[in-house]
C-alpha cells in the first residue's frame, strides 16, 4: 500500500515565490492582501500562508507585518524595502564561481565576451556578504593546464547549434 506524502512547501518552490512575488507586487501597488486573499488567489491553506510569510520575513528579510486595520492585511514597515533580485542556491552559487575562474582562462579568444558578460549579469545584484565569499573562494580554487585552442566564435556556433539540434558532428583533428 503506497503511502501519500503530506504536500511540503520545498518540494515546490515555485509555487512559494509565485505567492512572495504576488504579496509584493500587491502590496507596492497599495493594495496590500490579508491572508484569506492569498489562501483564495493560491487556493492554500492558513499554515502556507504563513509559511510564506515566515519565508519572507526570515529568509528574505522582508520587514513584513500584519495589520488588523482598517482590515486585516500585510504591509511594509520599510517602504524602501526590495526583493533580492539574484536567487542562487549552494550548487549555483558554486558554478558561478567556477565560471569567473574559468574566465582567466578564455581571455583574447572569441568566447571571453560572452562569459564576462554573463558573469557580470549574475554577480551585479548579488549581496556584498556573497561576493565576499566568491573572492574568498576564487582566491582559493585555480584551473590549470594548457590554454584553450584559438577557436572562431563561428565554428563555436556552429557546434552549439549541432547541440541544440541534436546534430551528430564530425570532427577532423589534425
Amino acid at each position: 500500500m503506497a503511502r501519500s506524502r503530506k504536500r511540503n512547501e520545498t518540494f515546490e518552490p515555485e509555487s512559494r515565490w509565485s505567492r512572495v512575488i504576488w504579496i509584493d507586487r500587491q502590496i507596492r501597488d497599495g493594495q496590500p492582501p490579508g491572508v484569506e486573499e492569498i489562501m483564495e488567489q493560491f487556493g492554500v491553506k492558513k499554515n502556507t500562508v504563513d509559511a510564506t510569510i515566515r519565508f519572507m520575513r526570515d529568509s528574505l528579510g522582508a520587514p513584513i507585518v500584519h495589520k488588523r486595520l482598517p482590515r486585516p492585511h500585510y504591509c511594509y514597515t520599510d517602504s524602501t524595502y526590495a526583493l533580492p533580485t539574484v536567487f542562487l542556491v549552494e550548487g549555483e552559487l558554486l558554478a558561478l564561481l567556477l565560471s569567473e575562474q574559468i574566465l582567466h582562462h578564455y581571455v583574447g579568444t572569441p568566447l571571453e565576451a560572452g562569459l564576462k558578460s554573463a558573469v557580470s549579469k549574475l554577480t551585479r545584484y548579488l549581496p556584498d556578504t556573497i561576493k565576499l565569499r566568491m573572492q574568498d573562494v576564487s582566491d582559493t580554487i585555480r584551473f590549470t593546464g594548457l590554454p584553450p585552442r584559438d577557436v572562431s566564435l563561428e565554428v563555436l556556433n556552429a557546434l552549439s547549434r549541432a547541440i541544440n539540434e541534436r546534430c551528430l558532428v564530425r570532427i577532423l583533428y589534425h
